[in-house]
C-alpha cells in the first residue's frame, strides 16, 4: 500500500477505484486483493516488471476549501521504485511532481511501479502531498 497526508493548504484529493482509496481521512493506492474495490485480476504486482496505472487520484484547487485562487501542489514519493505523473502517462515519470492549480482546476496523478530487483512479499511506502496558497513557479 502507498499512502499520502495532506499538509499545509488542503485541496480536495479524490481516489480514482479500483486502486485508490480513501478511510480515515488517509488516501490508500492498494494493488493488492486486500484493496476493498479489487476486480479480481490477479495477486497483485509481479516480480521483475513496470506497471503503469493512470489517473488513480485527482487533486483538486476547490477554492471554498482552499481559500486560494491559486495553489502550488507537490506529491513525493520516498521509494526508489513507486514514480509519479500527472494527467496519463507519456514515458515520464518522477518522484516528486508539481502542478499549479486555478481556482475550481484539477488534475489526475499516476503511479508507476516498478518490481526489478524486488522480491515476491508485501511492500508499504509512502506518498506525500503538500499545497501551498501560491503558484509553484
Amino acid at each position: 500500500m502507498v499512502y499520502a497526508t495532506s499538509e499545509g493548504v488542503n485541496p480536495s484529493i479524490n481516489p480514482v477505484p479500483p486502486y485508490a482509496y480513501s478511510k480515515g481521512g488517509v488516501l490508500f493506492v492498494d494493488v493488492s486483493p486486500e484493496n476493498p474495490f479489487y476486480p479480481g485480476y490477479g495477486d497483485g504486482l509481479g516480480v521483475n516488471g513496470t506497471f503503469v496505472f493512470d489517473h488513480v487520484f485527482t487533486i483538486e484547487n476547490n477554492r471554498s476549501q482552499t481559500g486560494y485562487d491559486e495553489i502550488c501542489v507537490r506529491v513525493t514519493s520516498n521509494a526508489p521504485n513507486v514514480g509519479l505523473f500527472t494527467g496519463g502517462f507519456g514515458g515520464n515519470w518522477s518522484d516528486a511532481v508539481e502542478v499549479t492549480l486555478a481556482a475550481n482546476e484539477s488534475t489526475s496523478v499516476g503511479v508507476r511501479i516498478d518490481t526489478h530487483n524486488l522480491t515476491l512479499g508485501d511492500y508499504s511506502d509512502e506518498i506525500t502531498i503538500e499545497a501551498w496558497g501560491r503558484s509553484c513557479g
